[in-house]
Formats: C-alpha cells, sequence, structure tokens
C-alpha cells in the first residue's frame, strides 16, 4: 500500500440527528478535499456500528449537488447509532483504521459520542496506532460541556419557540384553557427554556416553563396554572420531558430493556400525558398536552440559518485541527454576543467533555416563578437566526 494510501479521513455520525448535522458533515468533506494531504474521504454507514462491520462511502465521489442538498437536509445523511464501545471494540476500530489507512477519525454527535472518541484517542495512544481522533459537536439537548452552545440546538430552539408561539394563538382561540407543551431534554431543560423566545407583543405565552434543573412539585404547578387561568382565562405551559421530583425520580419514562440503549438512557418522554391527566382531575379544567418530539430537532424549514453556519464551521475546524495533529479535543463555539453577534471556533480536551453535562445556569433561571431570565434571552436569541414568523393580536377580549 503507497504512502498516499494511508493517508484517508473517516467521519462518523451518533446519537440523535438534528436539523444541521449533515452541514457538518458537508464542512468535513468540503475542507478535506481541498487538502492535498488527505487520499481520501470516508464516511461510515450507520455511526460506530458501521465502523465495526467496515461499511464505508467514499464521500470525495459524492457530487457536489448531492452534497449541498444532504447540508440542508435533516436526518443523518450517513445514518447514526447509538452503541458504546467495549474495549474489544475500541481495539477492534484501531485495527481496521490501521489497515485500512485511516489516519484521522471524526465523530460528530453528543455525550456518548465524545465518550467513544475518547476511548479511541486514549487507546490508539496505548497501542501506538497512528491514529487522530477528534468530535464534531452536536446536540439540540445543548448539554455539552466546554461550548457556549452545540450545532443543532439553534435550529431545535428556533422549532420550539415558533411551535410555542403558535400554540398560544390557538388556545387563546378555544374554550379549552390549558395546553401543556413538551420538549425534548433528558437532563437539561435549554430546549425547553427556548420557549421564552415565543414571547411578543400578541402573546405573554408561554405562562410557565418547568425545567429538570429545578425539582418539579405538582402541586405548587397545579397552583400555578389555577392562577394563570384565572388571570387569563388560559395558560400554555411548557414542561421538559426529564423532569424530575424532589427526590430525584423521573416523573415519567419508558422502562424495559428495548427502551434503553447501550449507554443505559431509559427513552424519557410521556410527562405532558401524566401532568394533563392532573389537571383534569385535580382542577376540573379540560387540558391537553403536545409533544412534538422528534419533529422538534427534524425541522428542514424552522431551521436557523445561524446554526448552519456554525455547523458547517465545526466540521470545516475539526478536519483543520486533526491535518495539524491536534487530537483528544472537541470543537467549540465561543460566542461575542456584543453589539453583533459573532462566533469563533476552539477546541477542548475530550477528557472535559465526555461524561460532563452542561446544565441550564442558575443566572439563567428565575428564582420566583417557573421561568428564564433576561440573561438566558439574550444568550438564546442570537442562536436562531432571526425573528420568528409574528401573528396579530386578537381582535377581541378573550371572556
Amino acid at each position: 500500500m503507497s504512502m498516499a494510501a494511508h493517508n484517508r479521513l473517516l467521519v462518523f455520525h451518533g446519537g440523535g440527528p438534528t436539523a444541521v448535522i449533515n452541514a457538518s458533515l458537508y464542512g468535513v468533506v468540503c475542507e478535506a478535499k481541498d487538502c492535498d494531504e488527505v487520499a481520501q474521504v470516508l464516511g461510515t454507514v450507520h455511526g460506530v456500528q458501521g465502523l465495526l462491520s467496515e461499511k464505508f462511502v467514499d464521500l470525495g465521489k459524492v457530487t457536489d449537488a448531492a452534497l449541498k442538498s444532504a447540508c440542508l437536509s435533516p436526518g443523518s445523511a450517513l445514518g447514526s447509532s447509538r452503541h458504546k464501545l467495549s474495549d474489544d471494540q475500541t481495539q477492534q476500530v484501531l485495527d481496521i483504521c490501521d489497515r485500512r489507512g485511516i489516519r484521522w477519525l471524526l465523530g460528530t454527535g453528543g455525550n456518548d459520542t465524545m465518550f467513544n472518541c475518547l476511548r479511541l484517542h486514549q487507546q490508539s495512544g496505548e497501542a501506538g496506532v497512528a491514529l487522530t481522533v477528534a468530535g464534531i459537536p452536536k446536540t439540540v439537548d445543548n448539554d455539552l460541556a466546554e461550548t457556549d452552545h452545540c450545532p443543532g440546538y439553534g435550529s431545535a430552539a428556533r422549532y420550539i419557540a415558533q411551535s410555542a408561539r403558535d400554540l398560544c394563538c390557538d388556545v387563546a382561540s378555544l374554550p379549552t384553557p390549558v395546553s401543556i407543551l413538551e420538549t425534548m431534554g433528558r437532563n437539561t431543560g435549554w430546549l425547553c427554556a427556548a420557549t421564552a423566545l415565543a414571547r411578543d407583543s400578541s402573546t405573554d405565552g408561554p405562562h410557565l416553563i418547568y425545567v429538570p434543573e429545578r425539582p418539579f412539585d405538582c402541586d405548587r404547578f397545579l397552583e400555578d396554572i389555577d392562577g394563570k387561568v384565572r388571570k387569563h382565562g388560559w395558560a400554555v405551559v411548557a414542561v421538559s420531558e426529564g423532569l424530575r421530583d424532589s427526590s430525584g425520580r423521573p416523573l415519567r419514562e419508558s422502562g424495559g430493556a428495548a427502551q434503553t440503549d447501550q449507554f443505559g438512557h431509559a427513552l424519557p418522554g410521556g410527562v405532558g400525558e401524566v401532568l394533563s391527566k392532573q389537571v383534569a382531575e385535580k382542577l376540573g379544567l379540560r387540558c391537553r398536552y403536545e409533544k412534538p418530539g422528534l419533529l422538534g430537532r427534524s425541522s428542514a424549514v424552522l431551521a436557523s440559518e445561524v446554526d448552519r453556519r456554525e455547523a458547517e464551521a465545526a466540521g470545516r475546524e475539526a478536519v483543520r485541527r486533526v491535518l495539524a495533529g491536534v487530537g483528544g479535543v472537541m470543537v467549540t463555539l465561543l460566542a461575542d454576543r456584543g453589539e453583533t453577534y459573532r462566533c469563533i471556533t476552539g477546541v477542548a480536551p475530550l477528557d472535559r467533555v465526555a461524561g460532563v453535562e452542561k446544565p441550564v445556569p442558575g443566572h439563567f433561571l428565575s428564582d420566583r416563578r417557573p421561568d428564564v431570565t433576561k440573561q438566558f434571552l439574550e444568550y438564546a436569541k442570537p442562536l436562531i437566526g432571526g425573528d420568528l414568523l409574528g401573528h396579530v393580536k386578537s381582535l377581541h377580549e378573550r371572556r
């Protein structure tokens, strides 16, 4: 095998897709194709599982038109998986990379993907395999440490904020006085908090925002809703799927082996249904619940252009770093929220990212009520890529 044949770069996707994960892939491919040092750009089919079975696609042969189309598409153009590498499988991956002439390996994903990247980085050094590994951040949960925010979050935040605004207009016009909007977010409330961006001159909703960072008290929740309905005649409430009570137990979680991934994560969700029943039974109010679920991370129409640009930049930066010999890192986004928002890329060591979850900080959450602060709004607003669709005020007063 020639020396040039050894210079292959491989990229894989891990975990749930986002509306802009393929923009990072686009950045990786474009940056690598422009570099003479890279002989071939490969992608794995369905993440780590495809890597283990050596299911690769030659991304250098994909047409420019197809790459640009993928950049604008949700889901993962390569496929993804949720797979935790064992020690033996980590060594298997290293053997495959060594045999196939793969010198640079990039993993795009969230915390679990960064865990796999860290293991590959550490074990490659111990085994003496010439492989430079780096991570590209991706998650709608926005919970990766060391980065200001994560590619994927801005688009999901835009979707849920616009959905909350639309829902408020709908609920305010009907006799059904309460609607509960359940957002994604297993352990953190970044996405649920983004519903606050829905508020404008036409609506005060959502009226209440409940995140996992604060213990959930059902009695207080019912009191809060009763108060809002008495004041406004209706209420829209945003809740995170990961809400926990004061003892740390999830309000609702799907059990069983089939609903648990290899990282031990049970499938969250269903909180909205549980709470809507409580509202109906305890307050005697008609209550609906909405759960966008995967729609909240897959909307191409509501993808943030800021998010897409930053996702592409993260992919390009990852290529530049590994080609410079910088491994064991994850690309980070460094934001400047001055008069004009701007963002640059950096890197952080993987051992400071893997296994570390970034919650919504206390100064972003109100101490007086279930809500966010002005500081959070200033943090999140630039990420969603411009104003939401506005709505006219009601032409009558609700009675």
